[in-house]
């Protein structure tokens, strides 16, 4: 993990990445978590705390990210905007970044959990959820999905229907997109502008 331009945990070489339950600390950073109302709602330690934005701090901070000067808190503290928790043998576990976490109608929609439940249909091969502007919801989920064939008809709304069974009902997406392919950046992410502009005109 390398929030702040300096790596502060990491996993044994010889380490299976099955196996790895956290990451140690290196004893240069002083980290902590700090609970905040945007984490996953699904995520828990074993202490059944919520989780919390990881915050960095210590003497070998980079001074920013090209032209932009790091940002620190009134404790010289890092927000990395990353969320995770510490698990009970002292290890860092990293959950996800808390910008991909959904405000919508006052909900919190975790979009990687109905990712990964919306790719379980066999009709599904690829998807993506990401969020867009509205005005009575405030964000609304967004669903970008490729069809696991490309021969016969597709039943866009049998895939929802059977959705909606899985998962809360404010977490299902409220716009729907088939494609070919999701046109993803070359690390793996859909830009937001770019999602935007697959939205009809």
């Amino acid at each position: 993990m390398r929030p702040g331009g300096r790596v502060i945990a990491g996993f044994k070489v010889d380490q299976n990445w099955n196996e790895r339950s956290g990451a140690a600390v290196f004893p240069h950073a002083e980290i902590s978590i700090h609970p905040t109302s945007e984490g996953s709602p699904n995520h828990r330690h074993p202490g059944h705390k919520r989780s919390g934005e990881i915050l960095l701090k210590a003497r070998s901070l980079c001074l920013g990210y090209g032209l932009e000067a790091l940002k620190l808190d009134h404790d010289n503290r890092f927000h990395s905007r990353d969320e995770g928790f510490f698990s009970e043998d002292g290890r860092l576990r990293v959950i996800g970044r808390l910008d991909r976490i959904i405000i919508s109608g006052g909900e919190k929609i975790d979009p990687d959990e109905v990712r990964r439940i919306l790719l379980e249909d066999p009709r599904v091969a690829d998807a993506w959820i990401g969020s867009i502007p509205d005005p009575e919801w405030g964000r609304k989920a967004m669903a970008l999905w490729v069809p696991r064939s490309s021969s016969g008809e597709i039943d866009q709304a049998a895939i929802c229907a059977d959705l909606r069974i899985r998962i809360e009902a404010f977490k299902l997406p409220k716009q729907w997109k088939c494609l070919e392919a999701i046109p993803r950046d070359e690390k793996g992410k859909l830009p937001q502008s770019l999602l935007e502009s697959l939205l009809p005109s």
